[in-house]
């Protein structure tokens, strides 16, 4: 496993506020419990590892609006349509994403 193969969300815009890092390659099909907090719809900023691309779902169980972010994204502010809105995450190792 990649030690750079990760990503970590904020509850605040600017990466501020508390954080959890999904460390991958690995699959979430509920954000809900994570080390027993609710992160359901609380995620307002995303950091991607070098070796990650991540795929970030609105609804549980890997459904609805989808959206992706490459190795070494950094994203202050989702954007206004998925604000609060991820219920689901799938953390790939970038060159396993590729070949998919």
């Amino acid at each position: 496993m990649s030690t750079k193969c990760w990503a970590r969300v904020w509850d605040g815009g600017d990466f501020e506020g508390p954080s959890f890092q999904f460390d991958g390659p690995g699959e979430w099909s509920s954000l809900r419990d994570l080390e027993g907090q609710d992160w359901h719809d609380r995620i307002l900023s995303v950091e991607v590892g070098a070796d990650a691309v991540v795929e970030c779902f609105h609804d549980e169980g890997f459904s609805g609006k989808r959206v992706i972010y490459g190795p070494f994204s950094r994203i202050p502010n989702v954007g206004a349509d998925m604000r609060d809105e991820f219920d689901s995450v799938r953390v790939f190792a970038y060159k396993e994403y590729r070949s998919k």
